[in-house]
This record gives C-alpha cells, sequence and structure tokens, in this order.
C-alpha cells in the first residue's frame, strides 16, 4: 500500500515534522510506503530539507519531497494568535496531489501510535473530507455553539478538527472546492482554515473515530464514554494531537510529553534534542510563580507587557506579594497607550526597552508572546531579561499529566496567599 501524506513546516517547525514522520514510520507496517509532502514556501532552508529527507536513509519505504506553494495565493490569509499562515496552505491539497484520488493530512505537533493503513482504507465514499470531531468543541459546548452559530454553521454535529484529515481528493477536484477555499480566505475566521473547510464542505463530511485525533488538552473531558476515558487514559489513543497553546516541547509536564519526548530522543540529533529539552524545561520552570517572585525579588524594575485582564492580575498580585520594584505597564496598542491618566501610565514597549534597558520583562499575552518576545530581542533585551507568563486556568490543569498536578495546585496556592497577605495588609 503506497500512503500519500500532506504535512505543513517551515524552518522553526522541523524538529516537530522529524518527530511525527519518525513516529508514523515506526507505528505503520513495514511494507507500506509513506509518500509525504511537505507545503513549504521556497524560502525553506536547505539545511531543514536535509535534516527531513535524512530520514529516507535510515527507513525503508518513505519518501519525501517538498512543494513549494505560492504565498501571493495566501495574501488575504488572516492567521489568529500563535497559528502561522502556513496553516493555510492545506487549502490548496487538491492542486498540490493531482496525481492521487485521496490523501492523508497530518499536522506536526502530533505522535502517530498506530498503522496508518487502517486509517487510509476509511472509505471516504462520496464525502469531500474525513476527521474527528473536534475536542475542544465537545469539551466546551456553548462556546462551540456561540461560534458556529455566529459563522452561520448548520451542521454542529459534523464539525472536525483539521489536525488528522482524509482528503477526497477526486471529489474536491470535481466540485471544485479549491476555488471556494480560497475565496473564504477574506473572511475573519477565528479557527482559519479549519473553519473553511467545515463551512465550504458541511454536509458532506465524514466522521472518524476518537482515537485518530485525540487532543492532550481534554484528556479527562466529561463528555466521553467511560470506555473512552479507559483507553484514552490507558494510553491507547492512536494519534496523539497537542493543539493549543501548550506543547510538549513548550511545557514538559502536559498529557502526553513523555511519549512526545521518547520518541524525539529517538528522531532528533543528540545537540538538537538536549538543546529544545533544556528550553522546555527552562520555559516550564519560568511558569512557575516561585520563580516569578524570586526573580522579581532581584530586580529594581519590573516591565508588564500586556494592558489586560491578565497583565492587571500580574501587577496586582506581584504587588500583594510583596515584590517592591517599580512596575510598568506596557502594550502594543496604541488604542490601550491612550488609557493613560493621572492614575494610570501604559507606555509603548519600545519607550521602556529604551529607558530601562536592565529591567525584568513579564510578558503576560497569551497569543502573540512570540512575536513580542522576537520584538524585545530586536530592541536589545536579553533573553534572560524576558519571562513569558503563563496564565493557568482551568483549561491549563486539565490537560497536565497527573503527576504534575498537586505541584502546579500549590504554585497556584503561592500566588493565591500572596493575595490574601496583601489583603490582610
Amino acid at each position: 500500500m503506497r500512503i500519500p501524506i500532506v504535512m505543513v513546516s517551515d524552518d522553526n517547525f522541523i524538529s516537530q515534522i522529524r518527530v511525527a514522520i519518525w513516529s508514523m514510520r515506526k507505528s505503520t507496517c513495514k511494507e507500506a510506503f509513506l509518500e509525504i509532502t511537505i507545503l513549504c514556501l521556497k524560502e525553506l532552508g536547505e539545511s531543514s530539507r536535509k535534516r527531513l529527507q535524512e530520514l529516507e536513509a535510515v527507513f525503508l519505504n518513505l519518501s519525501i519531497r517538498f512543494y513549494e506553494v505560492d504565498f501571493q495565493i495566501f495574501s488575504r490569509a488572516r492567521p489568529m494568535g500563535h497559528v502561522p499562515v502556513a496553516s493555510f496552505y492545506r487549502l490548496v491539497i487538491a492542486d498540490v496531489m493531482k496525481e492521487y484520488e485521496k490523501c492523508l493530512f497530518l499536522d506536526g505537533d502530533l505522535i502517530v501510535n498506530t498503522d496508518l493503513c487502517a486509517l487510509y482504507s476509511q472509505d471516504i465514499g462520496e464525502f469531500y473530507i474525513a476527521g474527528v470531531r473536534d475536542n475542544e468543541f465537545l469539551y466546551d459546548p456553548d462556546a462551540a455553539f456561540g461560534h458556529l452559530e455566529n459563522y452561520g454553521f448548520k451542521d454542529y454535529y459534523h464539525y472536525v478538527n483539521a489536525g488528522v484529515m482524509l482528503f477526497n481528493l477526486t471529489k474536491l477536484r470535481e466540485d471544485h472546492l479549491q476555488e471556494r477555499f480560497l475565496e473564504c480566505m477574506k473572511i475573519d475566521f477565528p479557527y482559519m482554515d479549519q473553519d473553511i473547510l467545515n463551512k465550504v464542505c458541511e454536509g458532506n463530511i465524514k466522521l472518524l473515530e476518537l482515537k485518530y485525533n485525540f487532543f492532550s488538552r481534554c484528556k479527562t473531558a466529561g463528555c466521553y464514554s467511560a470506555s473512552d476515558k479507559k483507553k484514552i487514559n490507558g494510553k491507547t489513543w492512536e494519534i496523539l494531537h497537542f493543539a493549543g497553546y501548550d506543547k510538549p516541547w513548550q511545557n514538559i509536564r502536559v498529557y502526553g510529553a513523555q511519549e512526545w519526548w521518547e520518541c524525539a530522543k529517538e528522531a532528533l540529533e543528540e545537540e538538537v534534542y538536549q538543546t529544545m529539552y533544556l528550553e522546555a524545561v527552562r520555559a516550564v520552570e519560568q511558569s512557575d510563580w516561585s520563580y516569578i517572585l524570586e526573580r522579581c525579588a532581584q530586580v529594581k524594575e519590573i516591565m508588564i507587557i500586556g494592558y489586560s485582564r491578565i497583565g492587571i492580575d500580574v501587577l496586582t498580585s506581584l504587588k500583594r506579594s510583596g515584590v517592591t520594584a517599580e512596575l510598568y505597564y506596557c502594550d502594543n496598542s496604541i488604542r490601550k497607550q491612550r488609557l493613560s491618566d493621572e492614575n494610570i501610565a501604559i507606555y509603548s514597549i519600545e519607550e521602556l526597552a529604551e529607558k530601562h534597558p536592565k529591567a525584568l520583562w513579564l510578558n503576560t499575552s497569551q497569543r502573540s508572546y512570540q512575536e513580542i518576545n522576537r520584538q524585545l530581542k530586536g530592541l536589545g533585551v536579553e533573553k534572560e531579561q524576558i519571562i513569558t507568563y503563563r496564565h493557568k486556568n482551568d483549561a491549563y490543569f486539565e490537560m497536565l499529566e497527573d503527576d504534575f498536578f498537586e505541584y502546579e495546585i500549590r504554585q497556584k496556592e503561592i500566588k493565591l496567599e500572596g493575595a490574601e497577605i496583601g489583603r490582610r495588609k
């Protein structure tokens, strides 16, 4: 069996793609030939391409090719949050894979623990696409209904996640759906290309079993049956998808991170693995409130990036915890900067970076934190001066591995106890 698989990558995501490919090749029967097409821009570096193609020498029955998409096609695309424009590339899949009748699409932020022959062999019939109902929508039905109603969806039951999909390429081409996909890019869909695929294909979507695209962040969702929970908690999922904000290479405490890092140890070069792992450990340690308080006690000036509910909570909690450093708000939004008055000042990031070069920066943005960190670096702020703050809401605690739950709860208590002490004073 020849299994065509499409993935998307840029230079920043090669290691994750390599881990995903490694997991699927090891899990799929040796006789099956995996033909992997990487959608990318022509700017994708030769060293990045080489790192993936090296796997052809490691495994039998594996080929990796690169298809350079025309970036101008996606000039109208409207990316949201931490998801890059590259996510839209899958909308041209029918044109890219002209020689195939159907293909699999797999995100790079997942690991495979099943023979992909079974998934690829699913009878797609006259359906345009096949996928798994979006786990997050199942977990938060009120938000799901609100979103689907706002954007005119009619078939709530068959709304699927785009991270693992089976495409009926013949049917897509016959009905000229690619043109409709690209036309929809001008709409501000919150879930971007996923919304587009579901909207255009509505009424012709086949559902796959939950096990083929299980979200690490929804491991205890109450909407699943007892038998499903037993299978999932027993790690008999077949494809584990690290959808959303927290990835195992950013947070070693999330559900399934151990399995991802075990695969990464095999798939990645030793130096790359060690560097990534140390970065992940550093990132998760920085998210601990005890660490933040320790760092804040060592400086005289602290810049809170993000004048928002989260940013205000961070500044207030630091004061109530006894932090004596000078605290400043800053934000890239000019509208927020104009809220400044005699009681509160909201500065631009550029102004504070110039006036306070030795300050500690707490980046409280939950969506644009990567762009802001790059902005700070461009302004001359050292990496050691930046803490990327993770707001730990209920959803965060739901996706933790059980071994870390009590520790994280204690960190939350430290933050709250500081607030209680402040109120008593």
